[in-house]
């Protein structure tokens, strides 16, 4: 039996980047089904030694593009992320176009849980363009040059600001 490997499940850069499987349940006759909020992702190898052992309150800003597959049912932005085994332990940004959501979730070795959401219009096959800013506990998210952020939330036990 072939098994794809982590960087079939992402279409992406490759170089620079490390891919992973994400989490996936039990099959059904033979056919795996990735566990929601728990699939495939990609870190940047970039991080640099300063960074290595920065303490939750250095400031992270990311700025980009994402768009959505008009396969796919969502998306996200990881940040303040690492690998642990095939999760991802870190912050997501997720897009859902099915329910025009954004939504700010927080990943450990056991599960995902959404500390804050925004409806905002999230169109597939469309380049979306996405700010974050963390700075300690504050976490604030931009999508298409808003002058306010959609998300604006405290993490009152927030995660290392490397990764």
């Amino acid at each position: 039996m072939r098994r794809l490997k982590p960087e079939d499940f992402l279409s992406g850069l490759r170089k620079g980047w490390t891919y992973h499987r994400g989490r996936w349940g039990s099959g059904y006759e033979g056919i795996e089904a990735v566990e929601a909020r728990r699939g495939p992702f990609a870190l940047w190898d970039g991080q640099g030694e300063s960074e290595q052992g920065a303490s939750a309150n250095a400031g992270v800003r990311i700025e980009g593009r994402i768009r959505l597959h008009t396969a796919s049912e969502g998306g996200g932005v990881t940040f303040r992320a690492r690998a642990e085994g095939v999760s991802l332990a870190g912050y997501e940004v997720a897009l859902d176009p099915r329910v025009g959501r954004l939504s700010l979730l927080r990943h450990d070795a056991k599960e995902a849980r959404e500390l804050a959401s925004a409806s905002a219009r999230i169109d597939v096959d469309r380049w979306h363009r996405v700010k974050v800013e963390a700075a300690g506990p504050r976490i604030r998210v931009w999508l298409d040059g808003a002058v306010d952020p959609l998300i604006d939330h405290p993490d009152p036990d927030p995660l290392p600001a490397s990764g």
